[in-house]
């Protein structure tokens, strides 16, 4: 299991069998946008885009409460499948449809033509898919409430 820390900002109960915790990662770097403690410059890029926190949902087994600090978990497996969803599967496509382009119509501009199509497929299908199941392959779960001394990664 991954773990991370975040913060509980809201709560849904209506249904007593899964109730839900909406959730924002605790942040503790420079700017927010990765791990790394020192300024790297991308703190430029969050002031000028306006990066914002994002909100997203978990199981909350628990039930904590709003304002409560707690520890999320989501198997390795999931975010190993969601990866392969998001990054690989596109670019498969994208490369076929460039090979199978440039050899049946001939020339780079094809091919390129083809790279586009596939990407678009690709994201359109990935888009269903998300559609479909809206928490892809596995939800966050709340696992238990943080303390000071939290580590991040727990192989278990």
């Amino acid at each position: 299991m991954i773990e991370e820390r975040a913060l509980v900002v809201a709560t849904d109960n209506q249904n007593p069998e899964q109730p839900l915790a909406y959730l924002e990662i605790e942040r503790k770097t420079a700017c927010g946008l990765c791990g790394k403690t020192r300024g790297c410059g991308n703190q430029i890029w969050g002031k000028l885009l306006a990066h914002q926190q994002a909100r997203f949902s978990a199981n909350n087994s628990i039930h904590a409460q709003i304002g409560q600090s707690v520890i999320i978990a989501i198997d390795e497996q999931a975010v190993m499948h969601a990866a392969l969803l998001l990054y690989l599967l596109p670019l498969i496509t994208m490369l076929v449809f460039a090979a199978l382009f440039s050899s049946l119509f001939g020339g780079d501009l094809y091919a390129v033509c083809g790279a586009v199509l596939g990407l678009a497929l690709a994201w359109l299908w990935v888009k269903g898919f998300l559609a479909v199941r809206p928490h892809g392959f596995a939800r966050p779960e709340v696992v238990r409430l943080a303390t000071e001394s939290c580590v991040t990664f727990h192989n278990g």
